[in-house]
């Protein structure tokens, strides 16, 4: 509980008389010829008993040739300027004539006279300049009277001969004021024979020199007693009668009609349950009225006016003030696999209120069940929350309506930067607490107009309780820089970021200029304060953005503008944080659709790839790398170790190439003709002869590469090297010669270029590689003597037939018996038997000994045979008749 100003024995309760009386110059008085001059102060100097003001006994003085007397002894400065603002500096003060005075031509001293309990003080002050000008005669006289026990005060004038310049200065004050820390005062309004003594207009313009035993009589209020005569009522009176729990409000004491001037009167706060208690004192009585309370459940206030101590018959009506507090809200965290909406919900008493961060201001959402979509994992927090209201505050009473440059808005020069200080009671008096979210500020504009260019507006906290001629820093700017104009009245300036006060001293800084040597007067009602509270400083012909950087410079004031705050109150819970994770969704990617040419056997891999998931094929393979080697749709499930699932599907088509059926490299005999067959698994050959058959010949050395293309389109590319090198060998036929009856000796017609032979006797037996070998039969039967030759590059075969019958042998002559034309041949040749002999099957056998085709007889003596296709060069002709084996040579020319 924070007690505030109120009713006490404060300057703003004396009572005022204006009398008529005799100014008696004094005689015997001590000098203070330390004021004889332009702005002095004397010393401290003894009243010569106890006086009693506003409460507090002093015993000593210092006077200043300025028109002022204070009982603060460390006051050392004679302070001209007569303003409300100006009150701090010299408070407690009696201002008998405050304004820019002179003594230089006067004379100054003070007497006690008369006996004790009722002694008096004079202090005179004879032949004073009004102003302070050398030119000017002396204008005036002053005794200011002290009295004893009754502690009245009493200012007597004398006009002089002078007229002098008494609105030179801007005119005088004369009143008192207390030591507050912001001083109460009582204010003459003028120095006629009947002025007002204002407790709230102070006047600074008085330029009428009171008449010639004038006499302005101050009285304090009498002490509270038993026959003190309060109001028949008063009010409990409540900033607001609903809050938020955890906030504060004020309670203020209104009487129904004016409280009797007395001293002694202290209020006492209490709480109770209901309207009709019972009650409890909260806190001490306090000579405040006000007090700030932050109840947590629903509690009635009244306040007990106490009279010198004891309960006086006046308490105030009870008011109730109502408490709030919403629930804090219950929610689940959230997860979800990949960006997508997330629902967020919140269950609460009251409105549940969504912010993206702990100490963010504004919003997301509202409500219980919010659908939004999110990429990244977040945190949200929310509260629960009613809904909030807007109101201005108002800091400061504006009782002052001094010219001076307090105001934001002075014209003197073209630009100004402005700095304020509110302290934390301060800002509490009037209602604004930590928490409070300030959407706008302004002041009160009493006289003047104009429009001022860039206005910028900062705020921040400090820790700083006076402010000097080093702007603050830290503070951030809340009002971008705008072109305004303001008029009489309340002027209030919406912020473009709304600023949250979170306890401390409040910094309040402002910045623009219209980029002259001037600018319009806009004259705010303001305060004074005990501080400087004020910093300004000023620059002409400047841009608002160079205004708006002046780290120091200029002058401090004790007075500060009356302030509106436009502050959105919210009541909410504590905030609960709601994360919403957004989990990774694999990367399943098998890669672009397949159809492709590949030949027979080939393996293509399937990566899903994001090790250490679990995987789930068409197939049910559970690997991370599948191996396929025929066309299909494939597709494969990807989850990975948070849960989360992707599929990808693929096509694969495989188009088989062609099969090339050239074989391998080879080596020929000079002269000797090769078939190279590419195979028919083509529909289209091209060769690098420039040939587009299936099969080519050639005579000559090199390599030879053929393009085959399949009927599916695939492509497929071979070559082979043929060498020829070398004679392939001949001979004339095989020479059998009986050497006894199962017995034969074997050997070669006119063998050429045999380097080596190989003989197969026909029999089973094994091969002989002599030049000459003689074979024995075991038994009789017609038996195949093939003789294969080699030389250095290939190598030939020949036939024949030895029939073993009884215990000789002979030579069978069917060779003999047939015959074969054309020999040479090109496209046809014809094989005839003799003897009615029938041909079963022909096999026609290249140089090398490879059969390159086989021939079936239609059983008869004679087949006619198509040799097209057959390359040039010497064949052998194997023939099986019905009479046994028979060979012959073929030449086929082109």
């Amino acid at each position: 509980m924070l007690p505030l100003t109120g009713f006490s024995q404060n300057a703003n309760q004396y009572g005022f008389q204006a009398v008529s009386g005799t100014f008696t110059p004094v005689t015997g008085a001590t000098s203070l010829s330390a004021i004889q001059s332009d702005d002095a102060i004397s010393a401290a100097t003894n009243i010569g008993f106890t006086f009693n003001y506003c409460g507090t006994n002093y015993t000593q003085f210092r006077i200043s040739s300025n028109g002022f007397l204070t009982f603060n002894t460390s006051v050392s400065s004679s302070y001209l300027t007569n303003s409300q603002a100006e009150l701090n500096s010299i408070k407690p003060a009696l201002m008998w004539l405050w304004d820019d005075l002179s003594g230089a031509v006067g004379t100054a001293s003070y007497v006690v006279t008369g006996t004790t309990p009722n002694r008096v003080l004079t202090i005179q002050m004879l032949n004073w300049r009004w102003n302070y000008n050398s030119s000017y005669a002396a204008t005036i006289s002053v005794q200011i009277k002290l009295y004893e026990t009754t502690n009245i005060i009493e200012y007597v004038y004398r006009q002089e001969a002078g007229t002098g310049n008494t609105s030179g200065s801007s005119g005088a004050s004369i009143g008192i004021c207390d030591n507050l820390g912001t001083p109460t005062y009582l204010s003459l309004n003028n120095t006629s024979a009947s002025p007002t003594a204002s407790p709230t207009v102070f006047t600074a313009n008085l330029d009428v020199r009171p008449a010639t035993g004038q006499v302005y009589r101050f009285s304090p209020p009498t002490p509270c007693n038993s026959g003190t005569v309060f109001p028949a009522t008063a009010s409990t009176i409540l900033d607001k009668d609903s809050i938020c729990v955890g906030k504060s409000t004020s309670v203020s004491f209104v009487p129904g009609s004016a409280m009797p001037v007395v001293t002694g009167i202290t209020y006492q706060l209490q709480s109770g349950p209901s309207a009709t208690g019972p009650w409890a004192n909260v806190g001490t009585p306090s000579a405040g009225t006000n007090f700030v309370v932050t109840p947590g459940t629903l509690t009635y206030y009244r306040i007990q006016v106490l009279c010198s101590g004891t309960p006086a018959s006046l308490v105030s009506t009870p008011a109730g003030v109502f408490v709030e507090s919403p629930t804090t809200p219950t929610a689940s965290n959230i997860s979800r696999c990949g960006p997508g909406n997330v629902t967020l919900t919140a269950n609460t008493n009251a409105t549940p209120i969504w912010y993206g961060s702990l100490s963010a201001t504004t919003p997301l959402f509202t409500g219980n069940n919010i659908t939004t979509f999110l990429s990244n994992s977040t945190t949200f927090y929310v509260a629960a929350g009613l809904p909030p209201t807007m109101e201005n505050k108002v800091v400061g009473n504006g009782a002052n309506q001094t010219s001076n440059q307090a105001t934001p808005f002075y014209g003197l020069y073209g630009g100004y930067k402005h700095e304020y200080l509110v302290t934390q009671a301060e800002l509490a008096a009037f209602g604004i607490y930590p928490g409070t979210e300030i959407r706008g500020w302004g002041v009160d504009i009493y006289s003047g107009s104009g429009s001022y260019a860039g206005l910028q507006i900062s705020m921040g906290t400090t820790a700083a309780t006076t402010l000097n001629t080093t702007f603050q820093t830290g503070a951030t700017i809340v009002k971008n820089p705008q072109n305004v104009s303001v008029s009489v009245g309340e002027n209030v300036f919406d912020f473009d970021v709304p600023y949250v006060y979170n306890g401390g001293n409040l910094l309040i800084q402002t910045c623009w200029s219209n980029n002259a040597s001037s600018a319009p007067y806009s004259y705010v009602k303001q305060d004074g304060t005990s501080y400087n509270s004020t910093h300004y400083y000023y620059v002409d012909n400047i841009t608002p953005a160079a205004m708006c950087g002046y780290a120091s410079g200029g002058s401090t004031l004790t007075s500060r503008p009356k302030f509106i705050f436009k502050v959105m109150d919210r009541c909410e819970s504590a905030r609960v944080p709601v994360e919403v994770l957004i989990k990774e969704i694999p990367e399943v990617d098998l890669g672009a659709d397949i159809n492709t040419c590949v030949d027979e056997g080939h393996m293509e891999f399937l990566n899903a790839r994001n090790s250490g998931s679990d995987y789930s094929w068409d197939n049910n393979y559970n690997g991370q790398v599948r191996v396929i080697d025929r066309s299909g749709t494939y597709w494969v499930t990807v989850t990975n170790p948070s849960g989360c699932a992707s599929s990808d599907t693929i096509n694969v088509t495989f188009k088989y190439n062609p099969v090339s059926e050239l074989g391998n490299d080879t080596t020929l005999c000079l002269n000797t003709a090769l078939t190279l067959d590419a195979g028919g698994n083509g529909i289209q050959y091209y060769w690098n002869t420039g040939a587009t058959t299936r099969a080519i010949t050639v005579n000559q050395g090199g390599q030879y590469f053929v393009i085959i293309t399949a009927q599916n389109g695939c492509i497929t590319q071979d070559s082979i090297n043929v060498t020829q090198r070398g004679l392939r060998p001949t001979q004339d036929g095989i020479r059998i010669r009986n050497i006894n009856p199962n017995t034969f000796n074997f050997s070669l017609y006119n063998p050429q270029n045999v380097g080596s032979v190989r003989w197969d006797f026909g029999d089973g037996s094994p091969y002989s590689y002599q030049m000459n070998p003689v074979h024995t039969y075991n038994t009789n039967g017609n038996y195949i003597v093939t003789i294969t030759t080699y030389s250095s590059c290939g190598a030939g075969i020949d036939t024949t037939t030895v029939h073993i019958k009884g215990l000789g042998a002979e030579d069978l002559a069917l060779n003999n018996a047939i015959n074969i034309y054309p020999n040479p041949a090109s496209d046809f040749v014809t094989v005839a038997a003799e003897n009615n002999s029938i041909i079963q099957q022909v096999h026609i056998a290249d140089a090398t000994g490879r059969i390159v085709e086989v021939i079936n007889g239609d059983r008869s003596s004679t087949l006619k045979i198509n040799t097209e296709k057959l390359a040039p060069g010497m064949y052998h002709l194997l023939i099986e008749t019905s009479d046994g084996p028979a060979r012959k040579k073929l030449d086929i020319i082109k």
